[in-house]
């Protein structure tokens, strides 16, 4: 499974950490490439086709009292690390 990392995430990280290689003929490290042509690359790449999840624990359908969720018929038993395509997250100070 592919790891998905924020896009500014590695565009901060390049520009914080430059990309060097040491040489054999003993005068330094020298740059592999840009840090503009490795930010572009980055750039460029394309977007993840992915969905945030909304875990059960979070969802304002669960009923932390009865451990339940309401949406579903005859409220079923949830794992709270589970999650369905009806979540939505409950703010802070939201009634559950």
């Amino acid at each position: 499974m592919d790891d998905y990392i924020s896009r500014q995430a590695a565009i901060d990280a390049i520009k914080e950490t430059p990309i060097y290689v040491t040489l054999n003929y003993g005068i330094g490290a020298f740059p592999v490439v840009s840090t503009e042509t490795a930010l572009n690359q980055i750039v460029d790449l394309p977007s993840a086709d992915v969905v945030e999840v909304v875990r059960c624990r979070d969802c304002i359908r669960y009923d932390t009292h009865d451990k339940r969720c309401r949406y579903w018929n005859h409220g079923v038993g949830v794992d709270l690390n589970g999650f369905c395509s009806k979540g939505e997250r409950r703010t802070d100070g939201e009634i559950h």
